[in-house]
């Protein structure tokens, strides 16, 4: 889904080796977690339509946090990343008056 953005279920069990029962499962907790999101049907080629899903990258975010030392002090980088590695929000922070034994000790860890 992070690659296709959209797919049936059918598709989905086809694409992973999944059985369609497990998939139905997998996009349904992923419907009530607002992963996916039901954006109407395609036709199957001569059943009933099947349900079109497309991944929402913003409904789940990572914090990244790095941190690297200038002389004395300690620059901070926090990102906030999207489920598709897309950075949305960046603050850097310099930290001062750190003892750089306790930096050191703190960036190893």
């Amino acid at each position: 889904m992070r690659e296709r953005r959209e797919a049936t279920r059918p598709q989905l069990a086809a694409a992973s080796g999944l059985s369609l029962v497990t998939v139905n499962k997998t996009v349904a907790q992923l419907g009530r977690r607002g992963l996916l999101q039901a954006v109407g049907s395609v036709s199957s080629g001569g059943g009933r339509p099947v349900q079109l899903y497309r991944f929402v990258p913003h409904a789940g975010y990572r914090a990244l946090f790095r941190a690297e030392r200038e002389k004395e002090h300690l620059r901070g980088t926090l990102e906030l990343v999207d489920l598709l590695g897309v950075v949305v929000q960046r603050s850097t922070a310099l930290f001062t008056r750190m003892n750089p034994a306790s930096a050191d000790d703190w960036l190893d860890a």
